[in-house]
């Protein structure tokens, strides 16, 4: 009987997903659907801060079924760099934007969290020209995979 119980035991602990485990995630390949999809959906609120068409460098993209993690820098579609006069920032205070670009401060960095819900991608968080890593709690905050922000 005991040996049963421990069996049994050990079979749950085993068999059992572990909440917080982590993500066995991928990076969707160059031309893939899921790429254009998870790309579409940041580019369309980057369009709006950058104030004007970008396409994007990308540095990481790592996708679940169900959540995104994006870092990359955002710049115009011929291959140069983002017009920063054109920018949300720039509207709101030109000399402060200037300044910050002369500086290297804004670069056209873009991190991103995003996921499907009701079978479309949601940005569900992003940061423009992150001078801090603040997105390393997004896992905790909104609940994404273990590691599909910290590869860790």
């Amino acid at each position: 009987m005991h040996q049963r119980f421990c069996i049994l035991f050990l079979a749950t602990f085993v068999l059992l997903p572990v909440h917080g485990e982590p993500a066995h995630y991928r990076t969707p390949g160059k031309g893939s659907t899921l790429r254009k999809q998870l790309l579409d959906t940041v580019r369309i609120p980057a369009k709006k801060h950058f104030g004007q068409p970008v396409v994007f460098k990308v540095d990481t993209l790592r996708a679940t079924d169900n959540w995104a993690f994006f870092v990359g820098q955002a710049i115009q579609p011929n291959g140069t760099a983002t017009d920063y006069t054109k920018s949300e920032d720039y509207t709101k205070d030109p000399e402060v934007t200037q300044t910050a670009v002369k500086a290297g401060i804004l670069y056209g960095g873009v991190v991103a969290l995003l996921k499907k819900e009701e079978g479309n991608w949601k940005m569900i968080a992003v940061m423009y020209d992150a001078t801090t890593v603040d997105w390393l709690d997004w896992e905790q905050h909104f609940g994404a995979p273990k590691n599909l922000i910290t590869d860790r």
